[in-house]
């Protein structure tokens, strides 16, 4: 027994002259740079975020609206929209007919820094609350012959509404909205304008497409809902 167990304790308690030295680990290869896939002809790179401006400026706003309005295009035309506890004041100017939201009763005119105007109002609309009443003010440009519309609903008077339309001015310069737009084009197809912008949407069309007022073309909105996985009840 005194053998057998001597043979076995050698091989445990040797210890190599000249151990294994661990090897260093292969060098990582240098990581690849992207590639781009080759774009359809006439498409560009770009990095374009689409600002929609109002080229006439306000020289006054009732002080219950504020001072942070939104900018729309719509087709040839802008839209310059201020919002506030469910009032709500626009002008818009471009080339195309806005038209009247509401039936109006009653019509008159108005003077617009020596512009005749067409005046309409209305005591009552879709929406309205006790109070509230539509003011539209409408007139054509000398030059080159634009609309321009001033439309109100909620509690601002005539006289308000006509003090804001004839504060509009062109020579001093266009006017930003309150925000960008929610996103940036990183390629374009060819010979597209944009046709339609808002806080969440933007459209493209063909630059000789004819254009209209509505979002029309190809479009990308942005909005946000709640999310709700597949398989479980809304609410």
């Amino acid at each position: 027994m005194a053998v057998l167990v001597t043979a076995l304790a050698v091989p445990l308690m040797r210890h190599d002259a000249d151990p294994p030295r661990p090897q260093p680990a292969p060098a990582a290869s240098p990581p690849r740079p992207a590639v781009s896939p080759p774009l359809p002809a006439g498409w560009e790179r770009t990095m374009w975020t689409p600002v929609p401006l109002f080229s006439l400026r306000p020289a006054w706003v009732p002080a219950d609206l504020g001072t942070r309005p939104e900018v729309f295009q719509m087709g040839h035309n802008e839209l310059l929209r201020y919002e506030k506890d469910g009032a709500v004041l626009t002008a818009e100017v471009g080339t195309a007919d806005p038209g009247s939201e509401v039936e109006t009763p009653e019509e008159h005119t108005a003077d617009v820094n020596g512009i005749r105007a067409t005046v309409r109002t209305a005591d009552s609309y879709d929406g309205a609350k006790p109070g509230d009443r539509y003011v539209a003010v409408r007139w054509r440009m000398p030059s080159p012959g634009d609309w321009v519309q001033v439309t109100s609903f909620g509690r601002h008077t005539e006289a308000e509404v006509l003090r804001f339309a004839r504060g509009l001015d062109p020579g001093t310069g266009p006017i930003m909205g309150a925000s960008r737009s929610p996103f940036m084009f990183g390629v374009l197809p060819p010979r597209v304008t944009t046709q339609y912008q808002s806080p969440d949407q933007v459209c493209l069309v063909e630059e000789t497409r004819p254009q209209q007022r509505q979002p029309d073309g190809l479009c990308v909105l942005v909005s946000a809902e709640a999310f709700t996985p597949a398989g479980t009840a809304s609410g």
